[in-house]
């Protein structure tokens, strides 16, 4: 399971421009190779694709 906190929406108004997140994606379960690292790069496949 992934946790993730978000501040309320307006926050922005705050922080740089790129520094606000475009989109949140919530994923039940990371991707990970036979040692355990988080395979990133097929996360980033995925979300390309979809």
């Amino acid at each position: 399971m992934v946790a993730l906190a978000l501040a309320p929406t307006g926050g922005g108004e705050h922080l740089a421009a790129y520094k606000v997140p475009r989109r949140v994606v919530v994923l039940e379960v990371l991707p990970r190779s036979l040692i355990g690292k988080v395979l990133r790069r097929e996360i980033q496949d995925t979300l390309m694709a979809g």
